[in-house]
């Protein structure tokens, strides 16, 4: 049975065909993760505004939405990942980060390496070589919950 006699496809693929489409692919982002149908409603609005201003065969809009919908994700795909890399080096989520390079005082010695700080009123574990309290050290890396120390 030949079902391309009972679809219309310059029905289907009118501007408004397109405006449904778009529409649906927002929902669609806004149920899932990410920005993937961002890209593609975006184009799905452009392919619209064309057809509404020229009337083309629906196998040109069908074209003109892939090539601006993969344009646009790879044009998102690369300005995300520049913002990305600019925040990158920005302790958000590691509050341990903003004091390497820091000098502290001892707050108890270190014995078999291990030893106390204390930074803004918060007692930190250090490692680091054997010294008394009251030393100062300068933080110069950190595990997941210690700093590492060395003498100054």
């Amino acid at each position: 049975m030949d079902y391309m006699n009972y679809v219309n496809f310059q029905d289907v693929f009118s501007e408004w065909g397109w405006f449904i489409a778009a529409t649906i692919l927002i929902l669609l982002e806004v149920l899932a993760p990410g920005v993937f149908f961002l890209f593609f409603a975006f184009a799905a609005f452009i392919v619209a505004g064309v057809s509404w201003a020229v009337d083309i065969d629906w196998q040109y809009e069908l074209l003109l939405f892939s090539a601006i919908g993969f344009l646009s994700m790879y044009g998102g795909k690369r300005y995300f990942k520049k913002e990305r890399e600019k925040y990158n080096d920005h302790p958000i989520n590691d509050p341990m980060a903003e004091f390497i390079g820091n000098k502290v005082s001892l707050e108890t010695a270190i014995v078999n390496n291990i030893g106390k700080v204390q930074i803004k009123g918060v007692h930190w574990t250090v490692n680091g070589p054997d010294a008394e309290k009251d030393t100062i050290v300068k933080i110069v890396g950190k595990t997941d919950d210690r700093f590492i120390v060395e003498l100054i």
